[in-house]
């Protein structure tokens, strides 16, 4: 693994603090949850807008944004730079919530610990696949 110099990182800021961000600043964003587990590593052109994104529910962590209750934040203006460094904490402090840039662990992003919303589908489409089968077999057809 490639080692970087570690980033300076900003104090720590309740979710609901995001209106301090800069809107014009370019870095990383860390979620952390309750217990100040690591949860989240990303990163944006425009800090502002993505952290709000992220803890209203429009980004795609939606159904995961219950366990951001905190978070930090680097400044970093160079998309390359973010980009590496963003990979680069991802692997080394393996947030439980990320899955892109995932390569030396597996993300827990879809236990239900962290989203129950998500097991619960899963298991709703799993138990009407089975009512479908059975249904097949009383018929004498067979699904392939």
């Amino acid at each position: 693994m490639i080692m970087l110099q570690e980033l300076s990182l900003s104090e720590f800021y309740n979710v609901g603090d995001y209106h301090d961000l800069d809107k014009y600043s370019s870095g990383l964003y860390f979620f952390y949850n309750d217990d100040n587990e690591l949860m989240y590593v990303g990163n944006s052109e425009h800090l502002l807008s993505r952290v709000r994104g992220h803890i209203t529910g429009n980004e795609h962590t939606g159904d995961v944004k219950h366990n951001f209750k905190k978070y930090r934040f680097a400044i970093l203006e160079d998309a390359v730079d973010r980009d590496i460094y963003e990979t680069w904490y991802i692997n080394l402090w393996k947030p439980a919530l990320n899955t892109a840039k995932v390569f030396t662990y597996y993300t827990q992003r879809f236990e239900r610990q962290y989203n129950p919303a998500y097991v619960k589908r899963k298991e709703e489409q799993e138990k009407e696949m089975y009512e479908l089968k059975c249904r097949a077999i009383e018929n004498n057809l067979y699904l392939i």
